[in-house]
């Protein structure tokens, strides 16, 4: 698991560097409520970034598009896993949105 992971919150978004080689670092930016739906279904923000950092570094060899479409099929799975609906649908979780995924140094 990599060990230097931050995350920085700015105009609505929530921007997370993902190390996941000693020289080369994953940046996903979302948008707030993306990030706000992951804390609520996976229990707090430690966890949820735990969960972020770990798909991360299964797919990092992937392409960014790849990446990205992967974090919002797992974060549907993993409410429609949630005995606790807190939004009704998964429609709040269809409208947050991963606006980059972004290989960086």
């Amino acid at each position: 698991m990599p060990a230097d992971n931050t995350s920085t919150r700015n105009n609505g978004l929530v921007i997370k560097t993902i190390a996941i080689k000693e020289d080369e670092n994953i940046i996903i930016t979302m948008n707030y409520d993306y990030y706000h739906t992951l804390c609520i279904y996976s229990g707090n923000s430690c966890k949820a970034d735990s969960w972020i950092a770990a798909l991360v570094v299964d797919v990092c060899d992937l392409s960014d598009d790849t990446i990205k479409s992967y974090l919002k099929i797992r974060l549907l799975e993993m409410a429609s896993r949630s005995q606790n609906m807190l939004y009704g649908t998964t429609a709040k979780i269809e409208e947050a949105k991963i606006i980059s995924v972004e290989h960086g140094l």
